[in-house]
């Protein structure tokens, strides 16, 4: 596994953040996960950001940045279903 630096205090973590700030930025609640199976569901799987080089088969779902990263915010209405490629293009542009 490979371990990088958590984007809020550095810690090592085989994720974007570490244990600690992924609860504070709601990736873990209920909530977050009920919208995010609801999107992909309602979307049926297709990638909606539709970039260049999109895959099509979306398995991620991409949150609007006026939530800042706060995943408790999420609604159907600012979340859109997202192909690994496309949210890469998208996410990895502001990290």
């Amino acid at each position: 596994m490979t371990l990088r630096p958590c984007l809020e205090c550095g810690k090592p973590s085989s994720a974007s953040r570490c244990p600690d700030h992924t609860k504070s930025y709601g990736y873990s609640d209920a909530q977050w996960k009920a919208t995010r199976e609801a999107r992909l569901s309602l979307d049926g799987h297709v990638c909606r950001l539709n970039l260049k080089g999109c895959k099509g088969l979306a398995t991620t779902v991409h949150l609007d940045p006026a939530c800042n990263g706060d995943h408790r915010l999420a609604t159907l209405a600012n979340t859109l279903s997202a192909c690994l490629h496309c949210h890469g293009v998208i996410d990895g542009a502001r990290s």
